[in-house]
C-alpha cells in the first residue's frame, strides 16, 4: 500500500476518507465531495454521477472498489 494511503488511513478524518475515495474512484474532487447517497448502489457497487454534475454533461457510472464501499459504510 502506498505511503500516502497509509497516512490517510491513520488520520481517520472525513477529509482523508474523501480523498481516499476520490483516489479510488478516479473522480474529480468536486464530484466526490458533492456525491449523494441516492447516486450510490452499494449492493451493485456502482456510483452514478448525473449529467448535471459532470464536466462533459453526460451520466457517468463509476465502479466502486471494495475499499470505496468500506469508506462509504464508515461515513453512513
Amino acid at each position: 500500500m502506498p505511503a500516502l494511503v497509509q497516512r490517510l488511513r491513520r488520520t481517520g478524518s472525513i477529509s482523508a476518507l474523501c480523498l481516499e475515495f476520490t483516489i479510488l474512484t478516479a473522480a474529480r474532487s468536486g464530484e466526490a465531495v458533492d456525491a449523494r447517497w441516492d447516486e450510490l448502489e452499494l449492493e451493485r457497487g456502482i456510483w452514478t454521477v448525473p449529467p448535471a454534475r459532470m464536466k462533459a454533461g453526460r451520466e457517468h457510472r463509476v465502479p466502486l472498489p471494495a475499499r470505496a464501499k468500506i469508506i462509504l459504510d464508515e461515513l453512513a
